[in-house]
């Protein structure tokens, strides 16, 4: 009877916040903008005016053209935390991934948003309070499919806590759910080692694939990789055709959350939040030449406004400009929090993106604050 109620309010819930939703997207696009140059941390909108909508996610580039993925937050709510039993924080309710393109980086068209269809079937992963987080998308270049790849999370991040993935023929989709990334092409580890791991400080085994906060790799080799993070980080390498896990181990020397990497110079760099929920921190990085490690922490790479902070906000993804070999861009997102775990509107979360600056002979990271700038700068 009790899961009876719960569908009820959150089927009255969704369909009243979908009728609010589409009245707000119709608002905002009766203007659109032409860009020429990144202002971070402002509004931006897509071709149609809309604020774009890829939250926790990762940009990809494929035959000459750049692809921007993440969560989409309009059509549905933003939840209080504790609205559901052993909710920690602002959560919504699945309304997909967001799918854009761009071959300026200024200006984003939305082609699609996928993996938006839940149901409340109990065999279902996805569950209209199921949440697909900092989604990644790889091409494999032996199959010739494209791999999208994120966490699944229910609001108490115990019932579902999970890297998934699905496959398609095309970037954009459509793309099919395979559901739970395997070990060896066999389930991995079900049991419930959480528990177990926040009273004794005991640590996953890492045949228990987890979905925090993770990262897609893909090395020059074509190997591919998926990081995971949440205090202590783990890395997998995945089998050929990127569907499944072969081998895994902690990394020694990584700690924190959201990772985002990227090679350089036949060296590899991580990044990294502290783990204080929707809370801004000084985030941090850390240096390897083996990308199984050891790992060396590096320290801050923010400067300028709110540094400490990371311009108050937290590394979502760095990605390399193809036509600019040794120059990279830092993507972080900016929550308006109320707390650690509370944020007013999910929809008002800002994008950040600034260059990312890398002194070779040190091996050392900057990132500069900066109120507008061009692409034109990093030549």
């Amino acid at each position: 009877m009790k899961r009876k109620n719960l569908i009820i309010v959150c089927l009255l819930i969704l369909c009243f916040f979908h009728l609010s939703a589409n009245c707000k997207r119709e608002d905002k696009t009766s203007t659109t903008e032409k860009y020429s140059r990144f202002k971070p941390g402002q509004l931006w909108t897509d071709e149609d005016g809309v604020p774009i909508q890829s939250h926790f996610g990762s940009v990809f580039y494929d035959d000459g053209v750049y692809y921007w993925v993440g969560q989409n937050y309009i059509g549905g709510p933003t939840i209080p935390r504790g609205s559901f039993p052993n909710q920690p924080f602002t959560w919504n309710f699945n309304t997909g991934i967001s799918i854009y393109s761009s071959t300026d980086l200024y200006n984003w068209k939305l082609k699609n948003i996928v993996l938006n269809e839940t149901s409340f079937e109990p065999q279902s992963l996805l569950q209209p309070l199921n949440l697909i987080g900092r989604v990644n998308i790889i091409k494999n270049d032996m199959t010739g499919k494209y791999i999208l790849m994120g966490v699944l999370l229910s609001p108490d991040f115990l019932t579902i806590n999970d890297v998934v993935y699905a496959i398609s023929d095309s970037p954009v989709g459509p793309f099919e759910f395979k559901g739970k990334l395997k070990w060896k092409n066999a389930p991995n580890l079900t049991e419930d080692i959480w528990d177990s791991e926040k009273l004794t400080g005991k640590r996953d085994s890492p045949e228990r694939i987890r979905g925090w906060d993770m990262e897609l790799f893909k090395d020059e080799d074509n190997r591919a990789y998926l990081i995971v993070g949440h205090g202590a980080n783990y890395i997998y390498e995945l089998s050929d055709d990127y569907t499944s896990v072969l081998k895994g181990a902690l990394m020694e020397g990584v700690e924190g959350e959201a990772p985002a990497m990227i090679k350089d110079n036949n060296t590899y760099y991580i990044f990294e939040s502290q783990l204080t929920g929707y809370q801004a921190n000084s985030n941090t990085y850390f240096t390897s030449d083996n990308i199984w490690g050891p790992w060396e922490p590096r320290g801050k790479f923010a400067r300028g406004k709110n540094e400490e902070t990371t311009f108050e906000s937290q590394v979502a993804h760095v990605f390399p400009l193809v036509n600019c070999p040794g120059k990279f861009i830092f993507i972080s997102g900016k929550y308006n929090e109320v707390s650690g775990g509370d944020i007013l509107d999910l929809q008002e979360i800002k994008h950040i993106w600034l260059p990312l600056d890398i002194d070779r002979k040190s091996k050392s990271v900057q990132v500069n604050w900066r109120d507008e700038w061009t692409l034109d700068e990093l030549e």
